[in-house]
């Protein structure tokens, strides 16, 4: 089966996006279905556009909940695009053994614990090699800065297909393994993603 380098698949890590615009931007969500297509220009077929993410814990975070689900709201209501959802589970936070010994004594179990995602990477990354085997794409864009989705990169690559990494770029990141291990790099920058800003944000009150 032959397959087209111009038909593109745009695959999203949604907690790993939204931490990056809130860091370089604010507390913003973006129009998904928007972005993709402008990481798909130009003279490139947007064929699929898939979404991953895990839902916050309300107890843990209402807020952050509230506004989460607003915008999983507006996401369903868009048939363009597929979402899949992982969960949170709470685990122990990977401490330094040295500080975990100085503090274990006097910490509370919740200062030592907290949600983590889980089932979202493995999610995004079966699907993204599966359908590289079935042909189902002819170029992939990753947009994450999480470096390990680099193995379902090189599984991509050996196909024979084509892929690229969109994320934030700083200094820290030059090296990053994701941005290496893709064929290129799309820079995701305020300036790009100032049109597709949405705000969901709801007022601290809400319970």
């Amino acid at each position: 089966m032959s397959i087209d380098k111009k038909d593109v698949r745009v695959f999203i890590d949604g907690s790993n996006l939204y931490q990056g615009v809130k860091r370089c931007i604010g507390r913003y969500r973006i129009d998904i279905e928007g972005l993709a297509k402008k990481l798909c220009t130009p003279n490139r077929n947007l064929i699929g556009i898939h979404y991953y993410d895990a839902p916050y814990i309300k107890s843990i975070s209402p807020q952050d909940y509230y506004e989460q689900q607003r915008f999983f709201e507006y996401l369903n209501k868009n048939k363009n695009i597929s979402v899949t959802f992982g969960y949170h589970a709470i685990h122990p936070y990977r401490l330094n053994p040295t500080l975990y010994e100085k503090i274990k004594h006097v910490a509370r179990k919740e200062d030592l614990e907290g949600p983590v995602e889980k089932s979202v990477d493995v999610a995004l990354a079966v699907d993204m090699v599966s359908m590289a085997y079935e042909k189902q794409y002819g170029t992939a864009i990753i947009v994450s800065g999480d470096g390990d989705f680099v193995k379902a990169v090189e599984v991509v690559k050996r196909q024979k297909l084509r892929i690229q990494n969109a994320y934030f770029f700083n200094e820290e990141r030059r090296g990053s393994s994701l941005k290496t291990a893709c064929d290129s790099f799309i820079p995701l920058t305020k300036n790009s993603l100032s049109s597709l800003l949405l705000d969901f944000s709801i007022p601290a009150t809400k319970k």
